[in-house]
């Protein structure tokens, strides 16, 4: 786990290490470190990855050392408040596999389709008095 060191000397201690981040190529300058977390229930922690920095909901990433392919949810930028202004502190990506995604989206379609054949037939119902 070499690229969990701390590049940084400082006297104080943080409960947050910081990843170095060396850009070789014009495609290295585009990645960025991500906390992956899986939000489903079990909620886990996947580690930090390194992903291009323009990634968005719904597209979707591999994580190394785990077979399975999930699906971005959320994208998150966290700031920190130092000396009166705010600085970036890190990027998190909320992930759900691939089949919890499509089993989600097939219910809600499911359920906006009751829905609107619910109100049909309240319509249908009032028009008959």
């Amino acid at each position: 786990l070499g690229f969990l060191r701390s590049t940084t000397n400082s006297t104080r201690s943080s409960s947050r290490q910081h990843l170095p981040v060396t850009a070789k190529s014009n495609r290295d300058k585009r990645r960025e470190v991500f906390e992956v977390k899986v939000v489903t229930p079990p909620q886990r922690h996947l580690g930090r990855h390194y992903f291009d920095r323009n990634i968005s909901c719904g597209a979707l990433v591999e994580v190394k050392g785990n077979e399975s392919q999930y699906i971005v949810t959320t994208v998150r930028k966290t700031y920190l408040l130092r000396r009166g202004r705010y600085v970036p502190d890190g990027r998190t990506l909320d992930v759900q596999p691939t089949g919890r995604y499509l089993l989600n989206m097939y219910l809600d379609g499911c359920l906006t389709q009751k829905s609107d054949s619910d109100s049909d037939s309240g319509r249908d119902s009032d028009s008959g008095r």
